[in-house]
């Protein structure tokens, strides 16, 4: 008529029941066996990683292997020489993105999902390096959006880095909230060690 409560458990409560049962030392020598299999798993990866480093990036070759600018061939559907450029700054994604050669500095921008709010427009900067020499150019966005002149606008070139910088009250703000949170810090200690005596 009734079931021992055993029987009534299902199959995973079954097997809470039984591993509740486990002593400390059945239960790691239980479980040694997956764990090591998962760290030895981890270890060929890294390996792996380090051994084949290109491994899994087979649409890509480097053309020039010598000092100097770097392209790249994207093999693929279309294929493009490409070139690394580097973003900073109050972009939506700053980081170095593979663009196509010939890659317009509004198109860069675009690319890293477009100025932030507390970006400096007028002033965005690219550092060129040519031989041994660093050549910065600075750019007004601003003046481009209000004339549409694309003489304003600078191509890129392989290895260049662009920075987008944070207009003077984005940095104030960051000043006063620093201020701010400093203030609460000196007030919170205040009261609990020296007003507390």
């Amino acid at each position: 008529m009734s079931e021992p409560a055993e029987a009534m458990l299902s199959p995973n409560s079954q097997a809470l029941a039984v591993t509740n049962q486990l002593t400390a030392e059945e239960w790691r020598v239980t479980m040694r066996k997956p764990v090591s299999f998962v760290l030895w798993g981890l270890l060929i990866a890294m390996l792996a990683q380090v051994v084949f480093p290109s491994a899994g990036s087979g649409q890509e070759r480097k053309v020039d292997r010598s000092g100097g600018a770097k392209y790249y061939i994207s093999l693929g559907p279309e294929d493009e020489l490409m070139m690394k450029i580097n973003v900073w700054g109050n972009v939506a994604k700053p980081g170095q993105y593979l663009v196509p050669s010939g890659t317009d500095l509004i198109a860069l921008l675009s690319y890293a999902g477009g100025p932030t709010e507390s970006a400096r427009i007028s002033d965005v900067r690219i550092v060129r390096a040519t031989g041994k020499e660093h050549t910065i150019l600075s750019v007004d966005i601003k003046r481009y959006l209000k004339t549409g002149d694309a003489s304003l606008i600078p191509t890129l070139m392989p290895g260049d880095t662009v920075i987008v910088p944070a207009t003077v009250l984005h940095m104030f703000s960051r000043f006063v909230s620093f201020v701010s949170q400093t203030a609460i810090i000196a007030n919170v200690y205040y009261l609990l060690f020296v007003r507390g005596r």
